[in-house]
C-alpha cells in the first residue's frame, strides 16, 4: 500500500507522498510566465521628427528608445507604462490596442497596459504641433537644390520653389546646392513664430549660369504648360504654351480636374498626351472631378462587370447610382473611346445642367433621332460647344472621338460658363 503522511506546519500544507514533498501553499497559486509582443510606433506630421520614449517593465526594469517603430518581441507577460517625451512644440495622444482592438485613447503622452501570454499589443504615439506656421524656400532661378533645417534637429532636403505647412516654431536655416561656376550662396536663417511665415530667397546672377541645369529648368518652364501636381511643380513638355489648346490645359491642370499621365509608381511623367482620345473610363472620372462628386459616398460595387476590380469601378458604380445615361449600360467597355455625344451628355447632367428640346437645326449631322441630341443643341446654345463650320453646314460629329486637347477647352469653358450656376463646379485651386 501507498503510504501518506500530513504534517501541518505554520498555515503551510506539506503533503507527503512516498516521501516526495508537494508545495501547495494555502490561499496562493503558482504564478505562471508567458511572453507577447509590444509593438510601439510613432506619427509626426513632419518627416523624421520624433520624440524619445521609455517603456517601464515588470520587475521595475526600463529601457529608452528613439525609434520612430519598434517591436519588442518575447516580452514577459506583466504590467507595462509607456512616457513619452514628445517633440519640443507637440503635444503627444496615444492609444493602446491589444490584439486588434482599441483599449485605451489617451490624450496625454504615456499610456498604461497589462501584458497577458500571447498578447500582440500596439502602442501608437500621435505628435500635433500647436504653435505652427510655415516657411518657403525659394530661389532665382527656379530649381535649386538645398537643406532646410529646423527645431528638434528637423532635417529636410528638396529643390526650390517649395512650402512647409503647419511646422513648429523656431530658427531654420536653409543651405543651398554649391553651382559649378558661381560663388558659393551665404547660408540663410530666420526665426518663425506661430501662425507667421517666412521665406528663405535667394538670387544667384554668375557668367555661365544659362549652362546649368537650374536655368536651363527655367527655360523649359517658360516654354511649356506647368502645373502644382501632388505639391511638385511638373512641367509639361507635350503642352507647348503657343499651342490653341495651352491655356485649357493649363486651366484644367491647375484645379485639379486632370493631372496628367502618370508611372507605375503613380509619379507624374510630365506628359499630358493632347492627342489622346478619351475613354469611357477616364470620362467618368473627369465628370466627377469637374462636378465635385465624391464617387466614395456610392459604397456598392458597379455592375458593369469590366469596371470592377479596377480604378474606375468606383467611378462607374457612383455614375450608375446617379442615373447617368451614358452608364446605363452595364456592358459598357471603359476602355472604349467615348463619343462627342457622349462627353457633352456626361459633363452636362453632372453638373445637372437644364436640357433644351430638340430643335434639329443647329447641327446638320444633329436631328430628332440623334442619340443625346438635346445635350448637344443644350451645350451649342450655351456655348460649351461650337461645332466644325468648315463645310458647307455646321457639323457637330457626334460619334466621333474626343481627345484630351478638345476636352480641356470644353472643362475649362464649363468652369467659365456654369461656374457661377453651380456652387460645387471646381474653382482654382491656387
Amino acid at each position: 500500500m501507498r503510504s501518506t503522511r500530513i504534517v501541518l506546519l505554520g498555515s503551510a500544507l506539506f503533503l507527503l507522498i512516498r516521501g516526495i514533498p508537494l508545495l501547495a501553499a494555502t490561499g496562493d497559486t503558482v504564478p505562471t510566465v508567458g511572453f507577447g509582443t509590444i509593438t510601439v510606433v510613432q506619427e509626426s506630421p513632419l518627416e523624421g521628427v520624433y520624440g524619445e520614449w521609455t517603456l517601464l517593465k515588470p520587475n521595475n526594469l526600463q529601457q529608452s528608445y528613439a525609434h520612430a517603430s519598434l517591436e519588442i518581441e518575447n516580452a514577459k507577460s506583466g504590467n507595462y507604462t509607456l512616457l513619452v517625451d514628445p517633440p519640443e512644440g507637440a503635444i503627444a495622444h496615444t492609444s493602446v490596442t491589444i490584439n486588434g482592438t482599441t483599449v485605451q485613447e489617451n490624450d496625454h503622452p504615456q499610456a498604461t497596459f497589462t501584458l497577458s501570454s500571447g498578447d500582440a499589443i500596439t502602442i501608437t504615439v500621435t505628435y500635433v504641433f500647436t504653435r505652427v506656421g510655415t516657411v518657403s524656400v525659394t530661389s532665382q532661378p527656379l530649381g535649386l537644390g538645398y537643406t532646410l533645417k529646423g527645431p528638434n534637429e528637423s532635417e529636410v532636403k528638396g529643390t526650390t520653389p517649395q512650402s512647409y505647412q503647419g511646422v513648429p516654431e523656431g530658427l531654420y536655416s536653409v543651405t543651398f546646392d554649391p553651382i559649378e561656376g558661381c560663388v558659393a550662396p551665404r547660408p540663410l536663417s530666420q526665426r518663425l513664430v506661430k501662425d507667421g511665415r517666412v521665406t528663405l530667397s535667394i538670387t544667384i546672377a554668375c557668367e555661365g549660369l544659362e549652362d546649368v541645369p537650374v536655368q536651363q529648368e527655367q527655360t523649359k518652364n517658360l516654354q511649356y504648360v506647368n502645373a502644382i501636381i501632388d505639391g511638385e511643380t511638373v512641367v509639361f513638355t507635350d503642352v507647348p504654351i503657343a499651342t490653341w489648346f495651352a491655356p485649357y490645359v493649363h486651366t484644367a491642370l491647375k484645379t485639379g480636374i486632370v493631372t496628367g499621365y502618370r508611372d507605375s509608381d503613380g509619379v507624374p511623367t510630365g506628359k499630358y498626351g493632347p492627342e489622346d482620345n478619351i475613354s469611357i473610363a477616364q470620362l467618368a472620372k473627369i465628370a466627377h472631378r469637374l462636378s465635385g462628386t465624391d464617387e466614395t459616398k456610392i459604397h456598392v460595387g458597379a455592375k458593369n462587370t469590366q469596371s470592377q476590380s479596377t480604378w474606375a469601378e468606383a467611378f462607374f458604380a457612383s455614375a450608375e447610382v446617379r442615373g447617368w445615361l451614358v452608364f446605363r449600360n452595364s456592358r459598357l467597355d471603359p476602355n472604349r473611346n467615348a463619343s462627342r455625344a457622349e462627353v457633352v451628355t456626361t459633363i452636362l447632367q453632372a453638373l445637372d445642367i437644364p436640357r433644351m428640346w430638340t430643335k434639329g437645326t443647329l447641327f446638320s449631322d444633329v436631328n430628332f433621332d440623334t442619340l443625346y441630341a438635346d445635350a448637344i443643341e443644350t451645350a451649342a446654345t450655351d456655348g460649351l460647344v461650337s461645332g466644325d463650320s468648315s463645310g458647307t453646314a455646321p457639323t457637330f460629329r457626334p460619334d466621333d472621338p474626343m481627345n484630351r486637347a478638345e476636352i480641356a477647352k470644353i472643362l475649362s469653358t464649363a468652369i467659365e460658363i456654369y461656374g457661377e450656376k453651380n456652387p460645387d463646379i471646381m474653382e482654382e485651386s491656387y
